[in-house]
This record gives C-alpha cells, sequence and structure tokens, in this order.
C-alpha cells in the first residue's frame, strides 16, 4: 500500500503522494562535503599562511630593532670616550676599545661613575658580538669581568676607522688603529646579520669630536 504524507490546508489535512517530495542524493551529499571540506581547507591555508607572513615579519621586526639598538649605544659611548693616560684607544677590524666612564655599581637607579675601559668584539666561530665593561682596577686583575654577548646570528663585522692622511693630505678609512696618542676621526661598523633571505646590511658611521 502507498504510504501517505498528510500536509495541512486551510486547518484541514489532505494527503500527500510521497512520489512529490524531493531530497537530497548520496551522491548530491558527497559533492556538497567534498564542496565545504576544500572551501574550508582554502580559508585555512589563507590563514595559516597569513600567519606565518606575519610572524616571519615581525620576528624580522624585532630583530633589527635589536640590531639598531646595539649599534646606536655603541655609537653613544664612542661619542662620550674620552682620552686618558693608561687606557688607549684600540682597535682592529673585530676589535674596539676606548677609554670612559662605567659604572662600578652595577644599578641605574644608584649609580657610581669611575674611569674604566669598554670593549666590543666579533666572535666569528660563535657568530656572536660581544661588549665588555672594565673599571680602572679591573685592568690590573688577572681576570677581567666576564664578556656579554649583545647579539647572535651575525655573520660578519668590520670596523674602519677614519683619518687624515697628512703625507697624502686626504681623508681616508682604514682597518685597524695604533695611534697611540690620538683618537680617529670617525669610526664606521658595518655588519651582516640575519639567517637566509632575513640576512641584512647594516652600517653605522660614527664620527668623533675632538679629544683633547
Amino acid at each position: 500500500m502507498r504510504q501517505r504524507i498528510w500536509k495541512t490546508r486551510n486547518n484541514a489535512f489532505t494527503p500527500l503522494d510521497n512520489k512529490h517530495l524531493k531530497g537530497f542524493t548520496l551522491l548530491e551529499l558527497l559533492i556538497t562535503t567534498s564542496l565545504i571540506a576544500l572551501m574550508g581547507l582554502a580559508i585555512y591555508s589563507a590563514f595559516a599562511r597569513g600567519v606565518t607572513v606575519w610572524q616571519r615579519g615581525n620576528k624580522t621586526d624585532v630583530a633589527e630593532q635589536e640590531v639598531r639598538f646595539v649599534l646606536e649605544n655603541l655609537a653613544k659611548e664612542l661619542r662620550n670616550s674620552f682620552k686618558f693616560s693608561g687606557i688607549e684607544f684600540e682597535g682592529t677590524k673585530n676589535v674596539i676599545s676606548f677609554p670612559i666612564y662605567v659604572n662600578t655599581a652595577g644599578i641605574a637607579q644608584d649609580p657610581k661613575w669611575e674611569v674604566g675601559r669598554i670593549s666590543y668584539f666579533y666572535d666569528s666561530s660563535k657568530k656572536s658580538f660581544f661588549r665588555m665593561e672594565a673599571s680602572y682596577i679591573d685592568l690590573f686583575q688577572d681576570d677581567l669581568p666576564k664578556a656579554k654577548e649583545i647579539l647572535s646570528q651575525v655573520n660578519d663585522l668590520e670596523i674602519s676607522y677614519y683619518f687624515f692622511d697628512i703625507i697624502g693630505k686626504t681623508y681616508n678609512w682604514k682597518d685597524s688603529w695604533t695611534d697611540k696618542e690620538n683618537f680617529p676621526l670617525g669610526v664606521k661598523i658595518k655588519l651582516l646579520a640575519g639567517t637566509g633571505k632575513d640576512e641584512k646590511e647594516f652600517i653605522k658611521t660614527v664620527y668623533l669630536p675632538r679629544k683633547i
């Protein structure tokens, strides 16, 4: 016997043959489900790719800010350096050191300033840039204070020194400083940091006031 489904019309029930009812076939359901899954996968892939790009860009920005902060701090300390008997300005391609006032108290809230020496140097084996701060008394001890790593993933670093060539009467750059009586007119730091596509070159030039 054919089943009948009842529907309401004007508050009365009338029979409706089930042959007039239409629904989704199994094939249609499978196609619809597949399309929804593909759309979801596409949306997720786009979102994941966007997050990855944002994370990479944010990480790169943070790394660049860190490098610029270190170079700016080095420049500030160079400008504050001064001549002092017993502590010379020395420089090579990967190392620079100079006399300056250092905080021997170790805390910013209650500083105790004394004459000392600050050194920066590059360790190519560790691909790191280091800073060492020592008081004048420390320089005569057997063990100097431990150097602090201030930058990592440094692929190369070159320091050059600006001077006036008396013979040639020209201004030039050289890769070492051995003049024990005078300071260079300027210092240029060229630093290559980062990995892969994020590798970037940073250049900081610091012109020094005349040291009396």
